[in-house]
């Protein structure tokens, strides 16, 4: 789980927090992760996604997550799409780089 919105009064926060759950364990439970940036050859896609609401995260077959598309800041919907393997020794950021025009207004959606 990565992101989300918590309401403290009228204090509106959007998060960066990221959390797993393995489901197959006998007795499963959350663990937030500390994620970092990317800081190895090719940093320069070194980035911590922006904190947002309503987008998607999907887990991979290989256990890596992506995430894309939400609110940032109102009306905002970024449109990079980020990498995390969880299953790093220290978890980290990427950008994936795809050729084209991304979606636009990508909040509020779903994935199948």
């Amino acid at each position: 789980m990565f992101g989300g919105l918590a309401k403290s009064g009228h204090l509106r926060l959007r998060s960066v927090e990221t959390y797993t759950i393995d489901l197959e364990d006998e007795k499963p439970q959350w663990k937030q992760l500390e994620c970092g940036s990317f800081t190895g050859f090719g940093s320069q896609n070194a980035v911590i996604p922006p904190p947002r609401l309503d987008h998607v995260a999907v887990s991979m077959p290989c256990g890596r997550i992506i995430v894309f598309g939400g609110s940032i800041a109102g009306l905002h919907s970024p449109s990079q799409l980020f990498l995390l393997d969880p299953a790093e020794e220290k978890p980290s950021w990427r950008i994936v780089n795809v050729p084209g025009q991304p979606p636009k207004f990508a909040w509020g959606h779903g994935s199948g």
